[in-house]
């Protein structure tokens, strides 16, 4: 997609979220939190030159990412990160895609429909925890069930899964026993793991919405 004047347009996925029931969580569980979350979000700032985050009232965050395509994985790690600590913490996190924003070193100055997106999603969360929207009404229309169901999957976590989940999804090419050697369990207790969260279908939904938004953005 480009504009008129042929300069090819620059795409970004803002991602706002904030802490689910954070004055209801204790001071020293709150502190370990933040830091599991700056951890993760620093993890997926090194994944693109370009990528950024930025910490907003203590208890919310915005990040911006440059390889699209990679947006609703890295959500699904900023929560799986939360849900590992314990399975009762959570994230609400709003993806806004779009292109040409106007970016500035202080994320919290930068502009644009992306950032719009994003930020008015999250004010629609109430009792959902992740939404994804663009700027092209067919594309959402067309996501919205598949981003339910990826939701609804991951409220359902238990905090074991949720710490296989974050290893799996950074690195799809680990094997059961390399996962279970790392969480010191039994590959058994795994296997068991991924087939009860259904993490085959969890991963092919992600796949899904990246070629979707890949479709969206290179087209």
């Amino acid at each position: 997609m480009t504009k008129s004047n042929s300069q090819p347009i620059s795409f970004v996925a803002v991602l706002t979220g904030d802490i689910v029931k954070s004055r209801q969580i204790e001071q020293a569980i709150y502190d370990d939190l933040l830091y599991s979350l700056n951890n993760v979000l620093a993890y997926v700032s090194q994944q693109h030159g370009d990528n950024a985050f930025q910490f907003i009232r203590g208890d919310s965050f915005q990040l911006v990412v440059h390889d699209v395509e990679q947006a609703l994985k890295y959500a699904l790690l900023i929560r799986l990160a939360c849900k590992e600590l314990e399975e009762t913490l959570d994230c609400r996190i709003s993806i806004g895609i779009s292109g040409n924003d106007v970016l500035r070193h202080q994320i919290g100055n930068s502009t644009g429909d992306a950032f719009t997106l994003s930020g008015q999603g999250l004010d629609t969360l109430k009792d959902d925890r992740l939404l994804l929207r663009a700027f092209d009404k067919n594309f959402n229309r067309h996501i919205a069930l598949l981003i339910q169901y990826v939701d609804h999957q991951m409220s359902q976590l238990t905090q074991r899964q949720a710490a296989i989940f974050q290893l799996k999804i950074r690195d799809p090419e680990l094997i059961q026993q390399q996962i279970a050697d790392l969480l010191g369990a039994q590959r058994v207790s795994i296997s068991r793991s991924l087939k009860t969260a259904r993490y085959d279908l969890l991963a092919q939904a992600i796949d899904h919405v990246s070629r979707e938004i890949g479709g969206l953005t290179n087209g």
